[in-house]
Formats: structure tokens, C-alpha cells, sequence
């Protein structure tokens, strides 16, 4: 059983104190079990005045994909993909005072005291404006157990490089509407030789994890995709996302936006 006082440790390796960090996390990958679950990664983060930002995506407001077409996207819902996002996002989407985007695909969750300011300006169209104030206020992405390619902040970096985001059309209260979303994330993980010197690593349990401060991950992987960027792409031949985002993305369509 691995205790709070055991996660203490962790984030005092990690130097995660009085932080904003977004994790991309898998509880399984522990091995032994949190005393409490995910209540105990939060609760322990909280005490040591941290703002914790999750991914809260969800795919079943996708105007394509058929189903129950009532249900439409608030920042107020509760739903999401959680067999891809994983128990620690539904945790804190459930907790009370969680913020969440506005934006119906691809959201972020967060909890804490700069919640607001890390997940408000998130739109439709502006998508990793999360990663882009995590930035501004020198915040870390933490991977528990989990490896890059479940790092979205590489999207980021990719839109910064110059690359043109990918648009589907979701359900909202607003009706159906367009929202930007990243591409193909599986060859993310090629990342890693460049990302290693970065890289700050410690193990709870089983779980390994690896925290990188996100100014400086961002700059390297916006750098390296901009003089390689085949090195994002999965290696399926048939992978048009990724074989669009090397050439630079998706044209863009302004009367997408602005019907």
C-alpha cells in the first residue's frame, strides 16, 4: 500500500511545491495500491499549494459520430472518455471547484488556486491556451506512469513550431460547432533522447514517473520539430494525421470559423 506520506516524497524528489502542473497519469501502473486512490495524489498535492490540470477529453459530443445526438458539451457537464483519460481525470472532473474549458473535444480540468487562470481562456478555437498560461507561470507537466506520448503538451509545441491544428465539428449548447484539435500523438515517445537532459525521474511503487518544467520542454520539442518533422510521426503508413501534421497541417478554412 503506498501512502500520502510515501507521495510526499515523490514531489520533494521532484521539487513540486507551490506549483501549477498538469498530469497525464495511470493509476494501474502503481502496482500496489494508493490508500485512497486518486483522492490521495490530489489531497497531497493540494496541501503543498499545488494547482493540479488534467486532461478531460470527450468524444461523445462529436457531431460525426452518431449516437445520443442531445447531449451537448457545457463546461458545467461531467462527461468524458474515461477509458482513455483514466481515473484520476474523472476524480477531479467530479471534485468540487474544478474549473473546466470551454471546449468540447479537447478540454482541461483543473483544481486548485490558480485553476481559474490556467483553464478560463481555453476556446474552441484556442485549444492549449491551458499549456500556454501553464507556461507563462512556469508550471511542469508530470507523466506518472505514463509515457510521451500521452504528453498533449507536445501539440502545443507543435502548433508553435508551425504546424496548423486539425477541425472537427462537436455539439454544444450552442448548437454544432468547429474545434480545433491535435493530431496523432503515438510517435510522441521519439521525443525522448532530446528530452532526457530535462527530464526530472523518480518511481512510486511500480509507477515511474518523469516531470519536465514545461517553458523548457516546450522550446526543445518546438525546436526539434521545426528541423525534423518526421520525428512526430507513428511509422504507420496510413496514418493521414500524421502524414498531413509533417507537411504542416490541415489548410486552414476561415469560413469553417466564421459560419
Amino acid at each position: 500500500m503506498i501512502t500520502r506520506r510515501e507521495l510526499g516524497r515523490a514531489f520533494d524528489a521532484l521539487r513540486l511545491s507551490e506549483v501549477d502542473l498538469c498530469i497525464h497519469s495511470s493509476m494501474g501502473s502503481f502496482g500496489e495500491q494508493l490508500e485512497r486512490g486518486p483522492e490521495d495524489l490530489v489531497e497531497t498535492l493540494l496541501a503543498r499549494g499545488c494547482t493540479i490540470m488534467v486532461p478531460t477529453f470527450s468524444s461523445c459530443f462529436l457531431a460525426e459520430s452518431g449516437g445520443d445526438e442531445t447531449a451537448v458539451f457545457h463546461p458545467e457537464c461531467k462527461d468524458l472518455s474515461v477509458e482513455k483519460m483514466g481515473i484520476l481525470s474523472s476524480y477531479i472532473l467530479q471534485a468540487p471547484g474544478r474549473i473546466r474549458g470551454n471546449h468540447p473535444l479537447n478540454s482541461f480540468a483543473a483544481l486548485g488556486p490558480h485553476a481559474e487562470e490556467l483553464v478560463n481562456g481555453q476556446t474552441p478555437r484556442d485549444v492549449y491556451d491551458p499549456f500556454r498560461q501553464l507556461c507563462n507561470r512556469d508550471g511542469f507537466v508530470l507523466l506518472a506512469g505514463v509515457s510521451l506520448d500521452r504528453a498533449t503538451i507536445v501539440h502545443y509545441a507543435e502548433q508553435l513550431a508551425g504546424r496548423r491544428l486539425f477541425v472537427r465539428r462537436a455539439r454544444t449548447a450552442e448548437g454544432t460547432i468547429p474545434a480545433a484539435v491535435g493530431g496523432c500523438s503515438r510517435g510522441f515517445n521519439q521525443l525522448a533522447p532530446v528530452l532526457e537532459p530535462l527530464r526530472r525521474a523518480v518511481a512510486v511503487g511500480q509507477s515511474k514517473w518523469s516531470c519536465f518544467r514545461t517553458q523548457d520542454m516546450v522550446a526543445v520539442c518546438k525546436e526539434t520539430i521545426q528541423n525534423n518533422p518526421y520525428i512526430t510521426h507513428c511509422g504507420a503508413p496510413l496514418c493521414s494525421r500524421c502524414s498531413e501534421a509533417v507537411k504542416g497541417g490541415p489548410p486552414v478554412d476561415e469560413f469553417l470559423w466564421n459560419s
